[in-house]
């Protein structure tokens, strides 16, 4: 990946940046007047005397120390990402003043880094949300993804296919302190009142508000009142059978909480409910919840265990929101799927559901035929892009030998109750005209009005296939087109995604 140079290089301002050269991340681009752009965001910070160190400099610290573990030094002397003050415009539109720090995990390394934009009052950018107002908002670098579109793509397919929340998002191009940044993603921040769910007054101690809550490997990272882990009591097998040996058991709360007891309740609820999961499709054991949320033996109604375990589970877990989630991961092949950015929640307060629910898809960068280690190009593992993918084992990230999946994938995978529930599911969707929608998607947004503008952001950040660490993320397929350029890369995908939706097709009528 590209590095940022060390060289000092003296900026012009830019009279006309519409028209003219503009200077960005120490490099000089140049857009034709007569180009397709899309809506420009503009970040001035007022402190630091207009240094643009805060979005370039900073790398996560656990990410730093992992470096350092084996000997690599190349951040020995980055910041941990802080946020610094600055004014935010959209277009010719000034919308307030915020404060703007890296975000992301590994993602920090990058040379191109996502940015977390924090106003000091509730504000809408580019309409997104129904122009409702937020404090937070997002700018995705989409640094690892040559067609730029996998984001923006998997959130449009999620909101056109089913009716639970996914962010509204939007390209961009982004300019910081006069200097071009090239085409990011503006979405929204993942938060409990984009949901809809309960949050606790301040300082409120009570327990009966909402939880958001994410499959995190990097829960490690985060404060303790904020983490914690489920005991999977014993082995978890896939679709085949197959024994999952590495699962991941760290969980992060991303709402807001006050105080430990708040902590200790999701904490004692989530592994409560998967105990519930466990023992009913394992053991033919049948828990439920009293009054205090602790746990008695009962007998579910229904004629067998099918119909028990269906009954069981359904009262604890919104089984129709699991299968919508198996249903989108199995078409999008998400290799980080086991690991992170893997979202549910639950709601205790009056009148809301308090099953657990899975919601708010995130990170789709590694996705649908890009990353190496997954059903991509000719790297594809496990039988290829028409392989069932979701509800089976996987290589790591990095293709180690483990076998990992999400547990809440396959938990229920060879439930026939679970899947009669995702062939419904799945029957409801109009695939072929979302289908029919997405690749428009992408040929509209890969189309050659665009080419400037990604080929600026190239000249800016490199070409991934330029980039050693990027590179070798990328499967074969995925680099040979992003070589080629970003228009090549989104016609690799749209063909990717063509084929992937035939294959999810005959994997879920073939499900037994």
């Amino acid at each position: 990946m590209k590095k940022n140079s060390k060289v000092n290089v003296l900026f012009f301002i830019c009279m006309f940046i519409s028209t003219t050269s503009l200077f960005a991340a120490k490099k000089k681009v140049s857009i034709p007047a007569d180009a397709e752009r899309f809506g420009l965001i503009k970040i001035v910070s007022t402190e630091n005397k207009g240094s643009n160190d805060f979005v370039t400099k900073p790398v996560a610290k656990h990410v730093r120390e992992s470096q350092l573990s084996w000997g690599d030094k190349k951040n020995i002397n980055a910041p941990e990402p802080y946020y610094e003050k600055c004014i935010i415009s959209y277009g010719d539109r000034e919308i307030g003043e915020a404060q703007v720090k890296v975000r992301g995990n590994w993602t920090t390394d990058y040379a191109k880094k996502s940015l977390r934009i924090k106003f000091d009052k509730k504000q809408n950018i580019g309409d997104l949300h129904s122009s409702e107002k937020y404090k937070n908002w997002v700018l995705l670098a989409v640094y690892k993804d040559p067609s730029f579109l996998r984001d923006a793509v998997a959130l449009e397919m999620y909101n056109k296919m089913f009716k639970s929340y996914a962010s509204d998002c939007q390209l961009v191009e982004l300019e910081v302190n006069g200097e071009y940044f090239g085409v990011y993603l503006l979405a929204e921040q993942q938060e409990a009142k984009r949901l809809g769910l309960t949050e606790p007054e301040k300082d409120a101690k009570n327990t009966d508000i909402g939880y958001l809550i994410e499959l995190d490997g990097y829960s490690y990272t985060e404060p303790e009142n904020e983490q914690f882990n489920i005991n999977y009591l014993g082995n978890v097998k896939d679709y085949n059978g197959r024994i999952v040996s590495n699962l991941q058991s760290g969980y992060t709360i991303k709402s807001d909480i006050n105080d430990k007891v708040q902590h200790d309740f999701i904490a004692d609820y989530m592994n409560k409910v998967w105990k519930i999961c466990y023992e009913a499709v394992y053991n033919k054991k049948y828990y439920k919840f009293d009054s205090n949320y602790n746990l008695q033996e009962y007998t579910p109604e229904g004629s067998d265990n099918n119909a028990k375990c269906c009954e069981c589970v359904s009262q604890v877990i919104n089984i129709e929101s699991l299968a919508d989630f198996y249903i989108f991961n199995e078409i999008i092949c998400d290799p980080d799927l086991y690991y992170s950015s893997f979202f549910m929640c639950t709601d205790f307060a009056e009148g809301k559901d308090h099953r657990l629910t899975f919601c708010a898809p995130w990170d789709f960068d590694s996705t649908m035929g890009n990353k190496r280690f997954s059903i991509a190009g000719s790297d594809c593992v496990n039988g290829g892009i028409n392989a069932m993918f979701a509800g089976v084992c996987q290589p790591d990230v990095n293709g180690s030998g483990n076998d990992n999946a999400n547990p809440w994938m396959v938990i229920f995978i060879k439930e026939p109750w679970f899947q009669k529930i995702v062939k419904e599911e799945w029957a409801e969707i109009p695939s072929q005209k979302i289908l029919t929608q997405l690749q428009k998607y992408i040929d509209e947004y890969s189309s050659k009005k665009y080419q400037a503008v990604y080929d600026a952001t190239r000249k800016v950040w490199g070409n991934p296939t330029s980039n050693e660490g990027i590179s070798n993320e990328l499967c074969a397929a995925s680099k040979t087109a992003a070589a080629k350029g970003q228009s090549a890369s989104a016609e690799y995908f749209k063909d990717w995604l063509t084929k992937r939706f035939t294959a999810v097709d005959n994997i879920i009528r073939d499900l037994k």
